[in-house]
C-alpha cells in the first residue's frame, strides 16, 4: 500500500515508490529527496530543513544542500552551510510550485518511472499525465496517470468534485482530456477501443417507456458480446420482471437493471459510476454478489461510490483521491487492512481528515 498522507501519529506519513515509508510523524506532503549525480551519501532532506527553519528561502536552501553535496560535504558541515547561508535572510512563504500555478495546491505526484499501479500483470489501462479542467486554471483533473491490470475490481474514492467522474467519461470517450494520454488493451482510447469498455452513467439513461425486455433487445442489437441469457438470469434472481416499464420500477430497481445491462458483456474493462446509490441498504450485498460473480472475471472494473464499506468486500484494489485527481494513498485493500488494521471505510476518513488540514 502506498499512502501520501496520514492521520496517525503511530503511522508513517507517506510511502516512496517501493512501499518503505518515509518517517514523517505530521501532516504534511512527502517531500523528495534533493539528488546530485556522484554526490556522496548526505541526508540532504535534513540540509534544506535546517536552511528553510533559519529563514532561508525554499529555493536558496535547496541551493545550499545541492552546493553542499557537490563539494562532498558531510552532514554537519552541510548544516553549517546552511545556517550561514540564512543570515540575513528574511522568512519567505514556500516557492508557488508548477501545482499552484494550475490551481491545484499542495500536489504530490508518483515519478515519471513509477507510475501508480494497481494489480499485477499486463495493463488493461493505462493513465498518462491526464489534465482536464472546465474552466481556465482549474484543473479537474492535474496530471493525473494510473495503471490497472487485468483482473481487477478497483475502488475509485474521494469526495465530491475530485475528478472520479471525469475520469470515467474521458477513458469511456464521452469527454477528450485537454492533454495526456489513455490506452484500453494496448490500444490509444480511440473509437475501435469502445469494444473494450462497457459503461454505466451515474444517471438512467433510458427511456421511461421501454419494458425491461425492450432494453435487452436493444442491447443484443447494438452489442456482440451482450450475453442475453446472462441478463435474464440475474435479473430473475433480482425479482426483476420482464415486461416491466421502467417508470413503474423504483429508483433502485432501475439501477438494478442498469447495472446487470452494463455487467452481461462479454469485455474488458467495466466502468460503474456509483452503481449501487439507489439500492436499499440490506440489498447492495446481495446485488454486488449476484452481478460481480457472474462478469467476466478476466476483465476489470473500476467503481467510484461514497457507499465505501457496503464495497470494500469486492475490491481487489483502491485509490483515494483528493481535488485535482491527487493520488493519496492506493494499492491492495487486502495489504491495507492487514498494514493498518483498519477498514478501507475507516482509512478514507482518516486519510482525508488530515488532507483537509493541509
Amino acid at each position: 500500500m502506498h499512502l501520501f498522507y496520514y492521520n496517525e501519529e503511530e503511522m508513517p506519513v507517506g510511502a516512496d515508490v517501493t512501499g518503505e515509508y518515509v518517517g514523517q510523524t505530521e501532516c504534511q506532503t512527502q517531500q523528495t529527496p534533493l539528488q546530485s549525480e556522484g554526490a556522496p551519501d548526505v541526508d540532504t532532506d535534513s540540509v534544506a530543513e535546517v536552511a528553510t527553519r533559519e529563514g532561508t528561502p525554499e529555493t536558496n536552501a535547496d541551493s545550499v544542500a545541492e552546493v553542499a553535496i557537490s563539494e562532498g560535504t558531510t552532514e554537519a558541515d552541510a548544516d553549517s552551510v546552511a545556517e550561514v547561508a540564512s543570515d540575513g535572510q528574511e522568512n519567505t512563504q514556500e516557492a508557488t510550485t508548477e501545482e499552484d500555478a494550475m490551481g491545484i495546491s499542495g500536489a504530490t505526484y508518483a515519478p515519471e518511472n513509477s507510475i501508480p499501479t494497481l494489480g499485477r500483470g499486463e495493463n488493461v489501462l493505462s493513465v498518462r499525465h491526464l489534465f482536464k479542467g472546465y474552466r481556465k486554471d482549474a484543473y479537474v483533473l492535474n496530471n493525473f496517470s494510473l495503471d490497472v491490470a487485468y483482473g481487477q475490481i478497483v475502488g475509485l474514492l474521494g469526495p465530491n468534485g475530485c475528478g472520479k467522474t471525469t475520469l470515467l467519461k474521458m477513458i469511456a470517450g464521452l469527454l477528450v482530456p485537454d492533454s495526456g494520454s489513455i490506452e484500453v488493451a494496448g490500444e490509444a482510447r480511440c473509437e475501435n477501443t469502445n469494444k473494450y469498455i462497457s459503461y454505466l452513467p451515474e444517471r438512467t439513461y433510458f427511456t421511461p417507456g421501454m419494458k425491461v425486455s425492450a432494453l435487452l433487445d436493444y442491447f443484443e442489437d447494438f452489442y456482440d458480446d451482450f450475453n442475453r441469457t446472462l441478463a435474464e438470469d440475474m435479473l430473475a434472481d433480482l425479482d426483476i420482471p420482464m415486461n416491466a416499464k421502467l417508470r413503474a420500477l423504483s429508483k433502485g430497481m432501475k439501477e438494478k437493471v442498469q447495472l446487470v445491462l452494463v455487467m452481461s458483456r462479454k469485455t474488458k474493462l467495466y466502468l460503474l459510476d456509483e452503481p449501487i446509490g439507489g439500492v436499499d441498504p440490506a440489498a447492495r450485498e446481495y446485488v454486488l454478489n449476484t452481478i460481480l460473480s457472474r462478469y467476466n472475471t478476466e476483465a476489470s472494473v473500476i467503481i467510484t461510490t461514497h457507499l465505501i464499506a457496503d464495497i470494500e468486500p469486492v475490491l481487489d484494489s483502491f485509490a483515494f483521491l483528493g481535488y485535482g485527481g491527487e493520488l493519496l494513498a492506493y494499492g491492495s485493500a487486502e495489504d491495507a487492512r492487514a498494514e493498518t488494521g483498519k477498514s478501507l471505510d475507516e482509512l478514507f476518513r482518516e486519510v482525508f481528515r488530515c488532507y483537509r488540514r493541509l
